[in-house]
């Protein structure tokens, strides 16, 4: 049986217990973002040199500063010397629901 532990700004934390272990899962509704997203690419605006991206859930965030971890790098997914693998990652078609456009960064 899954249990809340947690429920902060959105984001879910729950637990359960199989074969004598415990699994933690965080997750949240990202329809909202996503839906904003879309809406964003279809009416891209641009404020002088500067134009949005993306919008990141924060449990996407949490997911890749884990990878960047996982992979011995600076965990933080803005970091400097990770703004090739941020790009990469955000130009990948897996992830083009995030984009709020559709050029390539």
């Amino acid at each position: 049986m899954t249990k809340l532990l947690d429920y902060n700004n959105g984001i879910a934390t729950t637990f359960h217990e199989e074969d004598n272990k415990v699994h933690v899962k965080t997750s949240e509704d990202v329809s909202g973002i996503l839906k904003l997203n879309a809406i964003d690419r279809n009416h891209s605006q641009q404020h002088g040199s500067f134009r949005k991206a993306a919008t990141i859930p924060r449990t996407v965030w949490m997911q890749w500063r884990n990878k960047l971890k996982a992979m011995g790098r600076n965990p933080d997914p803005f970091a400097q010397e990770n703004r090739p693998w941020l790009i990469a990652t955000l130009n990948n078609k897996e992830w083009l629901k995030l984009r709020t456009n559709e050029d390539k960064l």
